[in-house]
């Protein structure tokens, strides 16, 4: 396990917020295996940069995992209430597929404007919930 400097988890929004303007920016030039991507980067790196302010770090690329800590850990909840379960299952499927061009055919997933909004949708509905407890450390579970 890696140590973690006090400061770290800003490195991680900092990223995060890079990826969230990536997605809406490749959504808007109709890059839409990019704009997924980037999707799923964004809220991959918020929720860690919340796991990651209380001390703990999660090598994972699995969202509901990450979603499950930072409910647990903040004291609010998002599956099933902000976002769905399987919108979270589905955004997760995207660092994968949107990287490699046999787990696209694997996965059966077809990268068009639909599928692409349906990223951004889910990103921009956790990104709401969580934003605050990023910026503010309100409800540390520690």
């Amino acid at each position: 396990m890696p140590s973690l400097r006090d400061n770290e988890w800003k490195d991680w929004l900092e990223y995060a917020e890079e990826d969230r303007r990536e997605a809406l920016d490749r959504f808007s030039h109709g890059k839409w295996r990019e704009a997924c991507y980037h999707a799923q980067q964004a809220i991959e790196k918020v929720l860690k940069a919340l796991v990651i302010r209380i001390g703990i770090f999660m090598p994972t690329h699995e969202l509901t995992e990450l979603i499950k800590i930072v409910e647990e850990k903040y004291k609010t909840k998002m599956l099933g209430v902000t976002v769905s379960v399987e919108e979270i299952r589905k955004l997760t499927l995207h660092y994968y597929a949107s990287r490699y061009p046999n787990a696209t055919r694997r996965l059966r997933i077809k990268y068009n404007e639909e599928t692409a909004k349906k990223c951004i949708e889910a990103m921009e509905k956790v990104w709401s919930v969580i934003e605050k407890y990023v910026k503010t450390g309100k409800n540390m579970g520690r």
